[in-house]
Protein backbone atom coordinates (compact mmCIF):
# COMPACT_ATOMS: atom_id res chain seq x y z
CA UNK A 1 0.00 0.00 0.00
CA UNK A 2 0.93 3.28 -0.97
CA UNK A 3 2.42 5.19 2.80
CA UNK A 4 0.60 8.98 2.47
CA UNK A 5 0.73 10.94 5.70
CA UNK A 6 -3.06 11.82 6.65
CA UNK A 7 -3.09 8.06 7.00
CA UNK A 8 -0.30 7.13 9.24
CA UNK A 9 -1.68 9.75 11.12
CA UNK A 10 -4.34 7.32 12.05
CA UNK A 11 -2.54 4.85 12.32
CA UNK A 12 -0.45 5.70 14.57
CA UNK A 13 -3.14 7.06 16.92
CA UNK A 14 -4.91 4.27 16.61
CA UNK A 15 -2.41 1.51 17.07
CA UNK A 16 1.01 3.69 18.07
CA UNK A 17 0.31 6.13 20.62
CA UNK A 18 -0.20 5.22 24.17
CA UNK A 19 -0.59 7.07 27.51
CA UNK A 20 0.56 5.28 30.65
CA UNK A 21 -2.33 4.19 33.48
CA UNK A 22 -1.73 5.01 37.46
CA UNK A 23 -0.03 1.85 37.80
CA UNK A 24 2.75 3.33 34.54
CA UNK A 25 1.22 0.54 31.75
CA UNK A 26 0.91 1.67 28.99
CA UNK A 27 -2.50 1.46 26.82
CA UNK A 28 -4.39 2.82 23.60
CA UNK A 29 -5.75 5.82 23.00
CA UNK A 30 -9.10 4.95 22.47
CA UNK A 31 -10.22 8.53 20.80
CA UNK A 32 -13.50 9.21 19.00
CA UNK A 33 -14.63 9.29 15.63
CA UNK A 34 -14.41 12.75 15.37
CA UNK A 35 -10.91 13.34 16.56
CA UNK A 36 -10.06 10.28 14.35
CA UNK A 37 -12.18 11.14 11.19
CA UNK A 38 -9.65 15.20 11.50
CA UNK A 39 -6.75 13.45 11.97
CA UNK A 40 -7.03 11.03 8.28
CA UNK A 41 -9.01 14.45 6.42
CA UNK A 42 -7.01 16.88 8.13
CA UNK A 43 -5.17 17.54 4.80
CA UNK A 44 -5.99 18.07 0.77
CA UNK A 45 -6.13 20.95 -1.09
CA UNK A 46 -8.14 23.31 -0.27
CA UNK A 47 -8.27 24.53 -4.20
CA UNK A 48 -12.63 25.11 -3.32
CA UNK A 49 -14.96 27.15 -1.56
CA UNK A 50 -17.60 26.08 0.70
CA UNK A 51 -16.37 23.16 2.77
CA UNK A 52 -18.47 21.59 4.46
CA UNK A 53 -18.89 18.23 6.48
CA UNK A 54 -20.25 14.75 4.90
CA UNK A 55 -23.46 13.59 5.98
CA UNK A 56 -22.71 10.02 6.55
CA UNK A 57 -20.03 8.07 9.05
CA UNK A 58 -17.56 5.14 7.56
CA UNK A 59 -14.52 3.33 7.76
CA UNK A 60 -12.03 5.57 8.05
CA UNK A 61 -9.38 3.16 6.63
CA UNK A 62 -11.70 2.76 3.33
CA UNK A 63 -10.70 6.53 2.47
CA UNK A 64 -8.01 5.28 -0.23
CA UNK A 65 -6.44 9.03 -0.90
CA UNK A 66 -5.46 11.94 0.55
CA UNK A 67 -8.76 14.93 0.17
CA UNK A 68 -11.31 12.12 -1.60
CA UNK A 69 -13.04 12.50 1.77
CA UNK A 70 -14.33 15.98 3.77
CA UNK A 71 -14.20 15.78 7.11
CA UNK A 72 -17.32 14.49 9.00
CA UNK A 73 -17.75 17.70 11.44
CA UNK A 74 -17.54 21.17 11.30
CA UNK A 75 -14.33 21.39 13.52
CA UNK A 76 -12.29 18.45 11.53
CA UNK A 77 -13.25 21.37 8.74
CA UNK A 78 -11.66 23.49 10.41
CA UNK A 79 -9.04 21.50 11.66
CA UNK A 80 -8.34 20.66 7.16
CA UNK A 81 -8.49 24.73 6.58
CA UNK A 82 -6.49 25.70 9.18
CA UNK A 83 -4.07 23.16 8.45
CA UNK A 84 -3.17 24.94 4.49
CA UNK A 85 -2.78 28.31 6.34
CA UNK A 86 -0.33 26.62 9.18
CA UNK A 87 1.65 25.18 7.16
CA UNK A 88 2.12 27.91 4.18
CA UNK A 89 2.86 30.81 6.97
CA UNK A 90 5.73 28.46 8.80
CA UNK A 91 7.25 27.39 5.39
CA UNK A 92 7.50 31.28 4.36
CA UNK A 93 8.61 31.89 7.88
CA UNK A 94 11.54 29.20 7.80
CA UNK A 95 12.42 29.69 4.65
CA UNK A 96 13.58 33.13 5.30
CA UNK A 97 14.98 31.76 8.38
CA UNK A 98 17.56 29.74 6.69
CA UNK A 99 18.01 32.16 3.71
CA UNK A 100 16.50 30.03 1.23
CA UNK A 101 13.95 33.42 -0.03
CA UNK A 102 16.06 36.09 -1.27
CA UNK A 103 15.69 39.80 -1.57
CA UNK A 104 14.52 39.12 -5.15
CA UNK A 105 11.85 36.30 -3.67
CA UNK A 106 10.36 38.93 -0.53
CA UNK A 107 9.70 41.59 -3.27
CA UNK A 108 8.14 39.11 -5.31
CA UNK A 109 6.12 38.31 -2.01
CA UNK A 110 5.10 41.74 -1.76
CA UNK A 111 3.92 42.09 -5.10
CA UNK A 112 1.84 39.24 -5.07
CA UNK A 113 0.22 40.53 -2.22
CA UNK A 114 -0.35 44.12 -3.84
CA UNK A 115 -1.85 41.89 -7.36
CA UNK A 116 -4.36 40.24 -5.55
CA UNK A 117 -5.55 41.73 -2.25
CA UNK A 118 -5.13 45.40 -3.70
CA UNK A 119 -2.92 47.06 -1.30
CA UNK A 120 -0.04 49.50 -2.28
CA UNK A 121 3.51 46.99 -2.59
CA UNK A 122 5.14 49.79 -0.13
CA UNK A 123 2.67 49.59 2.67
CA UNK A 124 -0.17 46.91 3.09
CA UNK A 125 -2.62 49.11 5.85
CA UNK A 126 0.34 50.53 7.54
CA UNK A 127 1.29 47.11 8.21
CA UNK A 128 4.74 45.25 7.55
CA UNK A 129 4.46 41.93 5.45
CA UNK A 130 5.10 38.71 7.25
CA UNK A 131 3.42 35.82 7.86
CA UNK A 132 1.90 36.72 10.96
CA UNK A 133 0.16 39.59 9.40
CA UNK A 134 -0.75 37.57 6.07
CA UNK A 135 -2.20 34.29 8.82
CA UNK A 136 -4.36 36.80 10.62
CA UNK A 137 -5.73 38.62 7.93
CA UNK A 138 -6.21 35.04 6.35
CA UNK A 139 -8.26 34.17 9.72
CA UNK A 140 -10.66 37.31 10.25
CA UNK A 141 -11.31 36.97 6.55
CA UNK A 142 -12.60 33.11 7.14
CA UNK A 143 -14.29 33.88 10.13
CA UNK A 144 -16.07 36.92 8.38
CA UNK A 145 -17.00 34.88 5.21
CA UNK A 146 -18.10 31.37 6.56
CA UNK A 147 -21.47 30.25 7.34
CA UNK A 148 -23.37 27.17 7.61
CA UNK A 149 -25.22 27.94 4.50
CA UNK A 150 -22.08 28.59 2.49
CA UNK A 151 -19.74 26.36 4.50
CA UNK A 152 -16.22 27.02 5.82
CA UNK A 153 -14.95 29.76 2.98
CA UNK A 154 -12.50 32.61 2.12
CA UNK A 155 -13.77 36.00 0.17
CA UNK A 156 -12.83 36.00 -3.68
CA UNK A 157 -9.66 38.08 -2.75
CA UNK A 158 -8.04 35.91 -0.51
CA UNK A 159 -8.77 32.92 -1.75
CA UNK A 160 -7.27 33.68 -5.29
CA UNK A 161 -4.27 35.25 -2.82
CA UNK A 162 -3.90 31.90 -1.11
CA UNK A 163 -4.22 29.50 -5.04
CA UNK A 164 -1.30 32.10 -5.41
CA UNK A 165 0.72 31.92 -2.46
CA UNK A 166 1.12 28.45 -2.62
CA UNK A 167 2.31 28.53 -6.27
CA UNK A 168 4.84 31.43 -4.76
CA UNK A 169 6.11 28.08 -2.25
CA UNK A 170 6.53 26.10 -4.73
CA UNK A 171 8.22 27.99 -7.52
CA UNK A 172 10.72 29.77 -4.35
CA UNK A 173 11.01 27.38 -2.06
CA UNK A 174 9.97 23.32 -2.02
CA UNK A 175 11.92 23.52 -5.69
CA UNK A 176 14.72 25.81 -4.18
CA UNK A 177 18.25 23.99 -5.30
CA UNK A 178 19.16 24.06 -1.64
CA UNK A 179 16.36 21.64 -0.75
CA UNK A 180 16.63 19.64 -3.60
CA UNK A 181 20.05 18.47 -2.44
CA UNK A 182 18.94 18.07 0.95
CA UNK A 183 15.75 15.57 0.10
CA UNK A 184 18.84 14.02 -1.75
CA UNK A 185 20.73 13.17 1.56
CA UNK A 186 17.45 12.75 3.44
CA UNK A 187 16.64 9.91 0.98
CA UNK A 188 20.09 7.82 1.37
CA UNK A 189 19.47 8.50 5.37
CA UNK A 190 16.15 6.93 5.44
CA UNK A 191 17.52 4.19 2.84
CA UNK A 192 20.39 3.04 5.24
CA UNK A 193 18.44 2.40 8.12
CA UNK A 194 15.50 0.56 6.13
CA UNK A 195 18.21 -1.50 4.24
CA UNK A 196 19.66 -2.37 8.02
CA UNK A 197 16.68 -2.67 9.64
CA UNK A 198 15.36 -5.40 6.93
CA UNK A 199 18.27 -7.87 7.33
CA UNK A 200 17.08 -8.27 10.75
CA UNK A 201 14.09 -10.17 10.77
CA UNK A 202 16.45 -13.61 11.19
CA UNK A 203 17.10 -12.05 14.81
CA UNK A 204 13.56 -10.65 15.53
CA UNK A 205 12.32 -14.36 14.67
CA UNK A 206 14.41 -15.57 17.71
CA UNK A 207 14.55 -12.58 20.07
CA UNK A 208 18.05 -11.57 19.49
CA UNK A 209 17.49 -8.38 18.05
CA UNK A 210 19.60 -6.52 20.78
CA UNK A 211 22.75 -8.67 19.90
CA UNK A 212 22.27 -8.34 15.89
CA UNK A 213 22.14 -4.52 16.17
CA UNK A 214 24.57 -4.34 19.03
CA UNK A 215 27.25 -1.82 16.95
CA UNK A 216 24.00 0.41 17.00
CA UNK A 217 23.43 0.84 20.48
CA UNK A 218 20.16 3.58 20.20
CA UNK A 219 18.76 1.97 17.26
CA UNK A 220 19.24 -1.45 18.54
CA UNK A 221 16.90 -0.43 22.08
CA UNK A 222 14.29 1.56 20.38
CA UNK A 223 13.54 -0.87 17.53
CA UNK A 224 13.92 -3.79 19.58
CA UNK A 225 11.14 -1.68 22.16
CA UNK A 226 9.34 -1.10 19.35
CA UNK A 227 8.97 -4.77 18.72
CA UNK A 228 8.23 -5.26 22.11
CA UNK A 229 5.22 -2.84 22.07
CA UNK A 230 3.54 -3.70 18.91
CA UNK A 231 4.28 -7.31 17.35
CA UNK A 232 4.61 -10.62 18.69
CA UNK A 233 8.53 -10.55 19.33
CA UNK A 234 9.94 -12.35 22.49
CA UNK A 235 13.03 -11.18 23.51
CA UNK A 236 15.75 -14.08 25.15
CA UNK A 237 16.94 -11.10 27.30
CA UNK A 238 15.53 -11.39 30.60
CA UNK A 239 15.87 -8.05 31.17
CA UNK A 240 13.98 -7.05 28.07
CA UNK A 241 11.53 -9.68 28.97
CA UNK A 242 10.57 -7.52 32.01
CA UNK A 243 9.81 -4.55 29.28
CA UNK A 244 6.82 -7.10 28.31
CA UNK A 245 5.07 -6.33 31.25
CA UNK A 246 4.77 -2.59 30.94
CA UNK A 247 2.29 -2.50 27.64
CA UNK A 248 -1.23 -3.55 26.91
CA UNK A 249 -0.94 -2.48 23.29
CA UNK A 250 -2.38 -3.95 20.58
CA UNK A 251 -0.53 -6.73 18.48
CA UNK A 252 -0.37 -4.18 15.21
CA UNK A 253 3.00 -6.47 13.29
CA UNK A 254 4.37 -10.37 12.90
CA UNK A 255 7.86 -10.54 13.00
CA UNK A 256 7.27 -13.78 11.27
CA UNK A 257 5.98 -12.58 8.04
CA UNK A 258 7.90 -10.96 5.56
CA UNK A 259 5.13 -8.29 4.49
CA UNK A 260 3.96 -7.20 7.98
CA UNK A 261 8.00 -7.12 8.89
CA UNK A 262 8.39 -4.56 5.89
CA UNK A 263 5.53 -2.25 6.98
CA UNK A 264 6.68 -2.74 10.77
CA UNK A 265 10.23 -0.85 10.12
CA UNK A 266 8.38 1.55 7.54
CA UNK A 267 6.26 2.77 10.56
CA UNK A 268 9.09 3.02 13.13
CA UNK A 269 10.92 5.41 10.29
CA UNK A 270 8.33 7.37 10.38
CA UNK A 271 8.00 7.92 13.43
CA UNK A 272 11.57 9.37 13.58
CA UNK A 273 12.32 13.06 14.38
CA UNK A 274 14.80 14.52 11.70
CA UNK A 275 17.82 14.54 14.65
CA UNK A 276 17.25 10.81 15.49
CA UNK A 277 17.11 9.23 12.47
CA UNK A 278 20.31 11.56 11.57
CA UNK A 279 21.60 10.09 14.42
CA UNK A 280 21.13 6.62 13.58
CA UNK A 281 22.47 7.22 10.21
CA UNK A 282 25.63 8.16 12.13
CA UNK A 283 25.29 5.04 13.94
CA UNK A 284 25.41 2.60 11.05
CA UNK A 285 27.96 4.11 8.86
CA UNK A 286 30.28 4.71 11.88
CA UNK A 287 33.17 2.07 12.84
Amino acid sequence: KKFWHERNSLFFADYIETLSDPNGTHKNLDLTYAVRDGLICHCGEIDQQGIVPRDKAMDLYDIKKPGSQQPFSWEGCIVKVSDKIAFIGRDIEDARAYHILDMGSYRELRQLVAETLGFSPRIRSGRAINTTVLMNDMIVDLCEQSSPEKGICFSDAYFSFIKELKKFCFSNIYNHWRLVEFQQYAQSVLSCIYRTLIKTQPYAKSGRISSCLRYYPTLSTTFEDWLIRYTNYAPRNERDKKKLMRYETKEVFNVDDWESYQKCIIEYISGMTDSFAIHAFEEIISF
